[in-house]
């Protein structure tokens, strides 16, 4: 699961640059 967690950050983390 903690990795889980870690994956959607990183994926936000991209979402973000897009903004």
């Amino acid at each position: 699961m903690s990795n889980n967690i870690q994956n959607s950050r990183r994926f936000w983390a991209f979402l973000a640059t897009c903004d």
